[in-house]
């Protein structure tokens, strides 16, 4: 799994349809189960872009990508990389 911190910056304020940029962040990618190496956890930082409809209230809905970048790989495992995804979240 991916741990990651990062600032998300929004654009369009007050608008019902928000996009959105994370310029960097930093990440930790868990490899598990563990491979041959000791060393299971690896630093890194990614980049994204996105965008959230609040669709009721403080509810939103959002799709996002983002790139992830490491130092290289770990016993041969590669963790760079693209996702995409979407979410439901509650704005406070």
């Amino acid at each position: 799994f991916s741990l990651s911190a990062s600032p998300k910056i929004k654009f369009f304020e007050g608008s019902k349809v928000r996009p959105w940029v994370i310029p960097f962040g930093l990440a930790v990618h868990v490899v598990s189960p563990t491979t041959e190496s000791i060393t299971y956890l690896a630093p890194g930082v990614h980049f994204g872009a996105g965008v959230d409809w609040n669709f009721y209230k403080d509810f939103f809905i959002g799709i996002d990508g983002r790139y992830n970048v490491t130092a290289g790989k770990m016993d041969g495992v590669r963790i760079d990389g693209m996702t995409a995804g979407g979410y439901v979240g509650v704005g406070f």
